[in-house]
């Protein structure tokens, strides 16, 4: 296979051109052109390769449609292996790491998972199990025991399952949906694993800011490492709130260490009750989370 990129570093803007046995393929991914006439792959020489089915922009308007900024995208992604790593038979699934590009976006327990570069496992806030889409394993279970989680990826959508299992005996590829929304950006590492050897079988990286969005490209497996071992170290689901810092709200002043109940989320800021007072929009980088959620699943 030739390939050909013209590219800055990232964040950048993409022309990709690949020739396979005569066949062009052609994706360009310039803020003045957002339809992707062709999907992009990534090989992983010997092991594999990435390829997505699905990358679209998602933008939304500033007033009267005039003007627009791009507050994510819709992302399917399949690793498909081409053979057994280490003579070790086995599933395949997937660690994500994410970089918020507002830390005001970053959720208490996410804040607490995150290592010294700012990535945090993608994991939503109850979840224990290090694979992206999978449910929390059970006491004896292993990572090869993963099933799938299903749900909607937006308000009224039908639930649909957010990952598959790849396999190295059949070659079956492992597949994942991802919609990330953000109104800064997000960038994403992402990893096929495997689920006995945990073996790393190659990384993408992809993601969005106001302005461009970014199909994958060949990433950084020691970064995913790095969260991967902070997750391993510290992980929790998430457990109880607390302020970090005195917040004050109109005439009251609430002290650092306050506990917060009935918590429930917005964008950027919890509603809850503080010693019985409702409070709404406590940012989160005034909240940390308690530590007393259930301990993670390493990787």
């Amino acid at each position: 296979m030739k390939e050909c990129k013209q590219y800055n570093a990232l964040p950048s803007r993409i022309i990709q051109v690949k020739r396979q046995r005569g066949n062009l393929r052609f994706v360009d991914n310039r803020s003045c052109n957002n339809v992707s006439l062709q999907f992009a792959r990534v090989d992983v020489r010997g092991v594999g390769k990435f390829e997505t089915t699905q990358f679209d922009e998602k933008r939304k308007s500033y007033c009267c449609g005039r003007r627009s900024y791009i507050k994510g995208v819709d992302m399917n992604l399949t690793f498909t292996p081409t053979a057994v790593v280490g003579g070790i038979p086995e599933k395949i699934g997937f660690i994500q790491i994410v970089h918020r590009m507002d830390p005001g976006e970053v959720k208490p327990v996410h804040r607490l998972r995150m290592d010294s570069n700012g990535n945090f496992l993608d994991r939503a806030r109850p979840y224990t199990n290090p694979l992206y889409g999978t449910k929390n394993l059970v006491a004896g279970q292993t990572l090869d025991n993963s099933t799938p989680v299903s749900g909607a990826v937006s308000v009224g959508a039908a639930p649909i399952t957010l990952t598959t299992l790849g396999d190295t005996t059949t070659l079956t590829p492992a597949t994942m949906i991802d919609t990330p929304r953000s109104c800064r950006g997000m960038m994403f590492q992402t990893s096929a694993v495997g689920l006995v050897s945990k073996h790393y079988y190659g990384t993408v990286k992809w993601g969005f800011n106001r302005s461009h969005s970014y199909d994958i490209l060949p990433g950084d497996t020691a970064a995913v490492v790095t969260s991967v071992n902070k997750w391993n170290s510290v992980g929790r689901a998430e457990g109880g709130f607390v302020l970090n810092s005195s917040y004050r709200k109109g005439f009251h002043s609430y002290p650092a260490g306050s506990v917060i109940t009935d918590v429930t989320f917005g964008s950027t800021y919890i509603r809850g009750k503080i010693g019985g007072t409702a409070l709404s929009h406590i940012p989160f980088t005034k909240v940390n989370d308690d530590s007393s959620g259930t301990s993670v699943t390493p990787f």
